[in-house]
């Protein structure tokens, strides 16, 4: 897991974007962003279109499916965060293997997405949804893992300018990927083209499987340094000057015992009462006018008065 520690306490002796630039893990994470989100910017627009143009779906079958792959992403998230865990723990450079090998084992699945040829329309609806639902439990498991990666490899002060830096490549390969997918349409078929684009995620892969290379001597160097910071937090002295000035803000206060009294040294007939009758009345009817200006924004009219509340009355 990522580890956690204010980024608000740390000393920026370094600027944020070259402390980050200078993780080789960082690159490797960004450049893997790029073709990896190039096949998604394409699902998302036209695999429901092709659906219903080149597998002859109707519209009604054609949204099933696509929320059967949607069904499979929301499995395949919470699939990613068991997996980060048990990964993590036994071998930090086993979570880029199954990173990339999620993206090679669901290619072949795409293929065979638009290779089916059976007669029977409703078994071809259920094998469509059983190989969608494996897409998507296969495909939205890397999202997950890398940004855990992400986060693990960053020193805290810098992870939110990475995850920013990494959402810029994430989105230009999201709106590549239907740009791509239309200068391909000119010269071929939309399912070849599809299956030309989703082979961007096989470089994904690639890149994934360099960063065991990286991986772990990076997410040691972080551990060093949040260790280092640590130490040297606690090494400071706990008594600061703001805590003396309060010291002698207290000390300038006559008789502040009457504010805050010692339970040991002052008995319960002794304290006083911190707030009067007249005082709560006051208050009451400042609290009337408010609740007098709600009910008239609510109810487009005017209120007169409102019923006064029996612990406010004189008695």
């Amino acid at each position: 897991m990522a580890m956690e520690l204010e980024a608000e306490t740390l000393p920026l002796h370094t600027p944020i974007l070259r402390s980050i630039l200078a993780v080789p893990s960082n690159w490797l994470l960004f450049l893997q962003g790029l073709p990896g989100t190039i096949p998604w910017g394409v699902y998302s627009i036209y695999l429901h279109n092709i659906l219903c143009e080149e597998a002859r779906y109707s519209i009604d079958r054609a949204s099933s499916l696509l929320l059967v792959f949607g069904v499979g992403a929301a499995i395949g998230s919470a699939v990613a965060g068991v997996l980060c865990g048990l990964l993590h723990a036994y071998n930090k450079q086993l979570l880029p293997l199954a990173i990339g090998s999620c993206y090679f084992i669901a290619l072949p699945l795409i293929s065979s997405l638009f290779a089916l040829h059976i007669d029977s329309r409703q078994l071809a609806f259920l094998l469509h949804a059983a190989i969608l639902l494996c897409l998507g439990l296969l495909l939205s498991i890397p999202g997950p893992c890398l940004r855990t990666l992400l986060l693990n490899v960053n020193q805290p002060q810098c992870r939110s300018s990475a995850v920013a830096l990494s959402e810029v490549f994430n989105n230009i390969g999201r709106v590549l990927g239907p740009f791509l997918f239309v200068c391909l349409a000119k010269t071929r078929s939309r399912v070849d083209s599809v299956l030309l684009i989703s082979e961007f995620f096989y470089v994904s892969a690639g890149i994934c499987f360099l960063l065991c290379l990286t991986c772990v001597r990076d997410e040691e160097n972080v551990s060093e340094f949040v260790s280092n910071l640590t130490a040297s937090l606690k090494a400071e002295p706990v008594e600061s000057m703001e805590f003396q000035k309060e010291g002698l803000l207290f000390e300038s206060i006559e008789m502040h015992e009457e504010i805050s009294p010692d339970p040991q040294r002052v008995s319960s007939v002794e304290l006083k009462r911190t707030i009067s009758l007249p005082t709560l009345r006051e208050a009451g009817k400042e609290v009337n006018k408010v609740i007098k200006k709600v009910m008239n924004s609510l109810t487009f009219t005017e209120v007169e008065e409102l019923e006064k509340a029996p612990l406010l009355n004189k008695v």
